[in-house]
């Protein structure tokens, strides 16, 4: 007990020094490396607030569907095109047909065989594309234009695919 009093006057009897920071008049406020910390987070920031704020940033928005961009057509020439596709396989085998219409959007076929669709177009330039697929057994994919083949594609076994594109151009009426 005596010891724990001792020790008690002890600690009273030392003067208490006030806690001060040394005089740093030259140091600055942030390292140089904490300067890179500030300015990711005040970048973040401005980030932030102009994605949240402004209206023309395109954010997803529920359920609405994307408005689609007017199609450019050159629709300069008189002549109309008339663009055969066909898919050959065996009678009654069900294909799956992919091919671009007249405003060279995708369209999806799936039935039996074979298929057939004409597109007329007017445009100068135009592209034409058909892709089919099928279990087994022979496919093949014909485009042609005005009754002349351009572009043929053939196979066979499993699970075979074939191809036909072409990208064409009118003559302009002079």
């Amino acid at each position: 007990m005596a010891d724990v009093s001792v020790d008690i006057q002890r600690s009273r009897a030392q003067p208490k020094r006030p806690l001060r920071r040394p005089n740093r008049k030259h140091e600055p406020i942030l390292r140089p490396q904490d300067w890179a910390y500030l300015l990711i987070a005040v970048l973040w920031i401005a980030a932030a607030t102009y994605v949240l704020t402004s209206k023309d940033v395109a954010l997803p928005a529920g359920n609405k569907e994307p408005k689609q961009p007017p199609l450019a057509s050159l629709s300069l020439s008189s002549n109309a095109k008339n663009v055969t596709y066909e898919v050959l396989a065996q009678p009654g085998q069900e294909v799956t047909v992919s091919y671009l219409d007249e405003k060279t959007q995708t369209q999806l076929f799936v039935g039996p065989a074979p298929w057939r669709s004409i597109v007329t177009t007017r445009d100068i330039g135009f592209a034409a594309g058909v892709t089919a697929l099928t279990k087994s057994g022979p496919l093949s994919c014909r485009i042609s234009v005005d009754g002349q083949v351009v572009d043929e594609k053939s196979g066979s076994g499993d699970h075979p695919s074939v191809s036909c594109n072409l990208v064409g151009f009118q003559k302009l009426p002079i």
